[in-house]
């Protein structure tokens, strides 16, 4: 996604005025504190081996490539597997941005009907 989806121009645009984006392995071995919260990686140095804090924020569902949004107050609002071109990812970002969901719970009814600036 780093090479398609995230170097898109559109995306790159809309994330960079909408968005703190923040990039995270994994398998990242050292611990990381979160809302008080303290991760740690307990099978540091085994192969593949999930850090606690991408256990926590994709809810125990390990797909990569994933994306996670959080609000402004640091809450998880939602955390979606697998891998998104642009023409996919824009909508989310929309839908999120946007506050949709908090209203229409439903992405895939709102891809639907969205009408993006990716692909013109």
């Amino acid at each position: 996604m780093e090479s398609e989806t995230f170097s898109h121009p559109v995306i790159v645009e809309y994330l960079n005025t909408h968005f703190y984006a923040v990039k995270f392995d994994a398998e990242y071995t050292k611990p990381i504190t979160f809302r008080g919260v303290t991760y740690t990686n307990d099978g540091a140095g085994q192969r593949r081996s999930p850090h606690g804090f991408a256990l926590a924020i994709l809810q125990g569902r390990l797909s990569f490539p994933s994306v996670a949004f959080f609000d402004e107050q640091l809450h998880l609002i939602t955390s979606l597997p697998g891998f998104r071109n642009p023409a996919r990812m824009e909508p989310l970002l929309v839908f999120i941005n946007d506050n949709i969901f908090e209203t229409n719970p439903n992405l895939d009814a709102f891809m639907e009907t969205f009408s993006g600036r990716v692909g013109r």
